[in-house]
């Protein structure tokens, strides 16, 4: 009987143990990890009638600060941010950005048609703000306003243009 006694107590013993260190155990290896590296985003307007023509894609290339090599983007149009309050209409009303690693500190701006790059806008350097790309005398230039930020899209203000009474809000 003792012998029944001690492997049912080891049995009970290892069981409960293994439960407790299951328990226990890091789960952090399932979790989902967070992208590396760290993004920051870059926003540009082109004011160029002809920057979309022949059904270009407005892109970018990018450089460390220590001037290693540089890697290009493609960027994206915001369908949710557009101004056609001063005079730009189309293509050059809406906003574009991409995201790029934080080591990225100068940015040219370009045109692509399929393998073909044209109308670089030169390198300058980024930090943050809204580029616009513009052309004065047939040259491609850039101004940054770094103060620039969406504080809203387009769709939260329409929608919160919507809601301006309590009766349409109820409904």
């Amino acid at each position: 009987m003792n012998f029944k006694k001690a492997l049912l107590t080891t049995l009970t013993t290892i069981m409960v143990g293994g439960v407790v260190l299951s328990a226990n155990q890091n789960t952090s290896q399932f979790e989902p990890q967070a992208a590396n590296p760290e993004t920051k985003r870059i926003w540009a307007i082109s004011r160029v009638s002809y920057w979309f023509a022949d059904s270009a894609i407005f892109s970018v290339a990018t450089k460390k600060s220590d001037g290693s090599a540089y890697t290009t983007y493609t960027m994206t149009r915001d369908e949710n941010n557009n101004n056609t309050s001063d005079g730009f209409t189309g293509n050059q009303t809406y906003a574009y950005f991409v995201d790029v690693p934080t080591d990225a500190s100068q940015v040219e701006f370009f045109r692509q048609v399929v393998a073909n790059r044209y109308n670089y806008s030169g390198w300058t350097s980024y930090s943050s703000g809204m580029i616009y790309v513009y052309d004065e005398n047939d040259v491609i230039g850039l101004s940054t306003d770094t103060n620039y930020s969406f504080l809203t899209t387009k769709v939260v203000s329409d929608y919160a243009a919507e809601l301006d009474t309590s009766a349409e809000v109820c409904t």
